[in-house]
Protein backbone atom coordinates (compact mmCIF):
# COMPACT_ATOMS: atom_id res chain seq x y z
CA UNK A 1 0.00 0.00 0.00
CA UNK A 2 1.51 3.35 -1.28
CA UNK A 3 0.87 6.20 1.76
CA UNK A 4 2.83 8.84 -0.26
CA UNK A 5 -0.48 10.10 -1.54
CA UNK A 6 -2.72 8.88 0.84
CA UNK A 7 -1.92 10.77 4.34
CA UNK A 8 -2.66 14.72 4.77
CA UNK A 9 -1.79 16.72 7.72
CA UNK A 10 -4.59 19.31 8.61
CA UNK A 11 -5.75 20.95 11.99
CA UNK A 12 -9.69 21.06 12.36
CA UNK A 13 -10.56 24.12 10.97
CA UNK A 14 -8.58 22.91 7.27
CA UNK A 15 -10.43 19.73 7.01
CA UNK A 16 -13.46 21.46 5.91
CA UNK A 17 -11.56 23.77 3.73
CA UNK A 18 -9.84 20.54 2.05
CA UNK A 19 -13.27 18.57 2.33
CA UNK A 20 -14.79 21.63 0.76
CA UNK A 21 -12.23 21.59 -2.22
CA UNK A 22 -13.01 17.81 -2.89
CA UNK A 23 -16.04 18.69 -3.13
CA UNK A 24 -17.11 16.23 -0.34
CA UNK A 25 -18.69 17.93 2.02
CA UNK A 26 -21.22 19.80 -0.28
CA UNK A 27 -22.52 16.20 -1.78
CA UNK A 28 -26.04 14.95 -0.83
CA UNK A 29 -25.61 11.42 0.24
CA UNK A 30 -22.06 11.44 2.84
CA UNK A 31 -22.20 8.45 4.78
CA UNK A 32 -20.36 8.34 8.10
CA UNK A 33 -18.99 6.62 11.16
CA UNK A 34 -20.21 6.97 14.63
CA UNK A 35 -17.60 6.57 17.58
CA UNK A 36 -15.88 9.40 18.75
CA UNK A 37 -13.78 10.99 16.09
CA UNK A 38 -16.37 12.08 13.46
CA UNK A 39 -19.54 13.21 15.70
CA UNK A 40 -16.30 15.76 17.66
CA UNK A 41 -15.82 16.62 13.54
CA UNK A 42 -19.24 17.40 12.87
CA UNK A 43 -20.12 19.08 16.01
CA UNK A 44 -17.62 21.74 15.22
CA UNK A 45 -18.01 25.24 14.81
CA UNK A 46 -16.78 24.96 11.73
CA UNK A 47 -19.34 22.71 10.34
CA UNK A 48 -22.10 24.83 9.02
CA UNK A 49 -23.99 22.50 6.35
CA UNK A 50 -27.26 21.53 6.79
CA UNK A 51 -27.31 17.88 5.67
CA UNK A 52 -28.68 14.34 5.57
CA UNK A 53 -26.43 11.47 6.61
CA UNK A 54 -26.21 7.86 6.55
CA UNK A 55 -24.56 6.62 9.54
CA UNK A 56 -22.91 3.16 8.67
CA UNK A 57 -23.33 1.84 12.04
CA UNK A 58 -24.87 1.85 15.56
CA UNK A 59 -24.98 -0.23 18.96
CA UNK A 60 -28.20 -2.19 19.62
CA UNK A 61 -28.37 -1.45 23.16
CA UNK A 62 -31.24 0.11 25.10
CA UNK A 63 -29.55 2.85 27.26
CA UNK A 64 -30.07 5.31 23.97
CA UNK A 65 -27.73 7.78 25.55
CA UNK A 66 -24.73 5.04 24.17
CA UNK A 67 -25.83 5.33 20.46
CA UNK A 68 -24.00 6.73 17.69
CA UNK A 69 -27.34 8.47 16.66
CA UNK A 70 -27.37 10.34 20.06
CA UNK A 71 -23.54 11.81 19.79
CA UNK A 72 -24.13 14.40 16.50
CA UNK A 73 -25.59 17.16 18.48
CA UNK A 74 -24.95 19.79 15.82
CA UNK A 75 -28.79 20.45 14.56
CA UNK A 76 -27.80 20.93 11.12
CA UNK A 77 -27.50 16.91 10.62
CA UNK A 78 -30.16 14.84 9.69
CA UNK A 79 -29.78 11.08 10.10
CA UNK A 80 -31.19 8.18 9.24
CA UNK A 81 -31.75 6.22 12.80
CA UNK A 82 -31.03 2.39 12.36
CA UNK A 83 -31.58 1.84 15.97
CA UNK A 84 -35.25 2.90 16.11
CA UNK A 85 -36.25 0.61 12.97
CA UNK A 86 -34.18 -2.83 14.23
CA UNK A 87 -36.83 -1.67 18.09
CA UNK A 88 -39.61 -2.53 15.87
CA UNK A 89 -38.08 -5.64 14.12
CA UNK A 90 -37.88 -4.01 11.11
CA UNK A 91 -34.59 -5.60 10.13
CA UNK A 92 -35.45 -6.93 6.50
CA UNK A 93 -37.25 -3.28 6.29
CA UNK A 94 -33.89 -1.30 7.19
CA UNK A 95 -31.22 -3.69 4.53
CA UNK A 96 -34.02 -3.00 1.95
CA UNK A 97 -33.70 0.54 2.43
CA UNK A 98 -30.24 0.90 2.91
CA UNK A 99 -29.69 -1.25 -0.13
CA UNK A 100 -31.44 1.02 -2.07
CA UNK A 101 -29.77 4.13 -0.69
CA UNK A 102 -26.50 3.11 -1.30
CA UNK A 103 -27.16 2.75 -5.06
CA UNK A 104 -26.61 6.18 -5.13
CA UNK A 105 -23.20 7.40 -5.46
CA UNK A 106 -21.72 7.90 -1.83
CA UNK A 107 -18.99 9.47 -0.13
CA UNK A 108 -17.66 8.47 3.74
CA UNK A 109 -15.79 10.26 6.17
CA UNK A 110 -14.97 7.44 9.18
CA UNK A 111 -12.79 7.19 12.18
CA UNK A 112 -10.66 4.46 13.76
CA UNK A 113 -10.34 2.75 16.50
CA UNK A 114 -6.36 2.03 17.70
CA UNK A 115 -7.32 -1.83 17.74
CA UNK A 116 -7.99 -1.35 13.71
CA UNK A 117 -11.66 -1.49 13.66
CA UNK A 118 -14.13 1.03 11.95
CA UNK A 119 -17.26 1.59 11.71
CA UNK A 120 -18.51 -1.54 13.79
CA UNK A 121 -16.36 -4.18 11.63
CA UNK A 122 -13.62 -5.80 14.15
CA UNK A 123 -12.49 -8.89 12.61
CA UNK A 124 -11.53 -10.27 9.40
CA UNK A 125 -14.59 -12.51 10.12
CA UNK A 126 -16.38 -9.77 10.31
CA UNK A 127 -15.17 -8.10 6.66
CA UNK A 128 -16.66 -11.14 4.82
CA UNK A 129 -19.93 -11.12 5.58
CA UNK A 130 -21.82 -10.80 2.49
CA UNK A 131 -25.24 -9.16 4.10
CA UNK A 132 -25.69 -5.67 3.22
CA UNK A 133 -26.22 -4.87 6.63
CA UNK A 134 -24.56 -7.10 9.48
CA UNK A 135 -24.42 -8.05 12.76
CA UNK A 136 -21.39 -7.51 15.19
CA UNK A 137 -20.13 -8.04 18.54
CA UNK A 138 -17.24 -6.85 19.95
CA UNK A 139 -15.89 -9.59 22.62
CA UNK A 140 -15.62 -6.52 25.12
CA UNK A 141 -18.99 -5.48 24.86
CA UNK A 142 -21.98 -7.43 25.70
CA UNK A 143 -24.76 -5.43 23.34
CA UNK A 144 -24.23 -6.09 19.62
CA UNK A 145 -23.86 -3.85 16.97
CA UNK A 146 -25.50 -3.65 13.14
CA UNK A 147 -23.36 -2.06 10.39
CA UNK A 148 -22.91 -1.30 6.20
CA UNK A 149 -20.68 -4.73 5.39
CA UNK A 150 -17.29 -4.16 4.09
CA UNK A 151 -17.59 -4.60 0.14
CA UNK A 152 -19.34 -1.60 0.18
CA UNK A 153 -16.36 0.60 1.65
CA UNK A 154 -14.37 -0.36 -1.14
CA UNK A 155 -16.19 1.76 -4.17
CA UNK A 156 -16.41 4.18 -1.89
CA UNK A 157 -14.76 7.90 -2.32
CA UNK A 158 -13.66 7.33 1.49
CA UNK A 159 -11.89 10.00 4.12
CA UNK A 160 -10.46 8.39 7.29
CA UNK A 161 -9.77 11.19 9.63
CA UNK A 162 -7.41 10.07 12.39
CA UNK A 163 -6.99 12.82 15.34
CA UNK A 164 -2.80 12.37 15.87
CA UNK A 165 -3.33 12.79 19.88
CA UNK A 166 -6.08 10.12 20.58
CA UNK A 167 -4.78 7.34 17.13
CA UNK A 168 -1.19 7.64 17.42
CA UNK A 169 -1.25 4.02 17.77
CA UNK A 170 -3.43 3.01 14.35
CA UNK A 171 -1.53 5.59 13.02
CA UNK A 172 1.61 3.89 13.55
CA UNK A 173 0.19 0.37 12.43
CA UNK A 174 -0.80 1.73 8.99
CA UNK A 175 2.25 3.48 8.74
CA UNK A 176 4.27 0.18 9.40
CA UNK A 177 2.06 -1.25 6.12
CA UNK A 178 2.68 -5.10 7.38
CA UNK A 179 1.04 -7.00 4.47
CA UNK A 180 -0.06 -9.43 6.78
CA UNK A 181 -2.27 -7.10 8.98
CA UNK A 182 -5.66 -8.43 8.78
CA UNK A 183 -7.80 -5.13 10.94
CA UNK A 184 -10.44 -3.95 9.18
CA UNK A 185 -8.79 -0.40 8.78
CA UNK A 186 -5.67 -2.04 7.05
CA UNK A 187 -7.97 -4.22 4.65
CA UNK A 188 -9.82 -1.06 3.57
CA UNK A 189 -6.48 1.40 3.16
CA UNK A 190 -5.15 -1.86 1.27
CA UNK A 191 -8.13 -2.55 -1.16
CA UNK A 192 -9.82 1.14 -1.89
CA UNK A 193 -7.66 2.60 -3.75
CA UNK A 194 -9.70 6.55 -3.72
CA UNK A 195 -9.55 6.30 0.31
CA UNK A 196 -7.55 8.94 1.58
CA UNK A 197 -6.14 9.87 5.56
CA UNK A 198 -6.54 12.66 6.98
CA UNK A 199 -4.27 13.18 10.38
CA UNK A 200 -5.34 15.97 12.21
CA UNK A 201 -2.83 18.11 14.20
Amino acid sequence: MKLKNKVILLSEKEIFNYLKKIELIERKNLLVSGGSTIPKLLNSKYFKFKKKFLLTDERLIGEKKYLNFHKFKNKKLIFFNYFREYEKNNFTKVKKKIAKLLKKNFYCLIGAGNDGHFSSLFSEKDCSKKEILILTKNYKEKFRRISVNFSTFLNLRIVVILPLKDKLPIIKKIFQNNPHDKTPINMLLKKNKKAKIIITI
